[in-house]
């Protein structure tokens, strides 16, 4: 008899645990309905450009300091030169120009190298911490 007492048991127990996980079921689908969140829209992507070089050709990109060093020396007739390239030249030209607030010189200068010898137009400003950089050169 014991054992008919505890297959009884067990059986109500079974029973019992099935109505319990039927209430949490339950009670979980009529509890108050969740707060539905919409999409963030504030967010935009989009692909960026890549990025172009300063300079489109590599060997003026190169001579670029040695410029603006002897831009950041005075004024006009001063030479410089690059020893890494070959390349030297001279400031013909140089005045002060600004440029959104900004201090900048606008100034011509040759180049000569291996390629030949060559006449550029070119602008270098201050950057915000007060360093002088090169923004534009271009053949005339």
């Amino acid at each position: 008899m014991p054992y008919v007492m505890q297959e009884a048991g067990r059986g109500i127990r079974l029973v019992l645990l099935r109505l319990f996980v039927l209430i949490a079921v339950l009670q979980g689908c009529a509890s108050a309905p969740q707060e539905v969140l919409a999409p963030d829209t504030t967010l935009i992507t989009a692909s960026i450009q890549e990025a172009r070089p300063l300079l489109s050709d590599p060997l003026l990109a190169e001579d670029a300091p040695s410029i603006v060093s002897a831009l950041a020396l005075g004024s006009s007739g001063k030479a410089w030169q690059n020893g890494t390239t070959g390349a030297h030249g001279e400031i013909v030209s140089a005045f002060a120009a600004n440029e959104t607030g900004r201090s900048c010189i606008a100034f011509t200068t040759t180049r000569e190298s291996f390629d030949g010898v060559g006449l550029y137009d070119g602008k270098a400003c201050e950057d915000a911490a007060g360093a002088l950089r090169l923004v534009r050169l271009e053949m005339r």
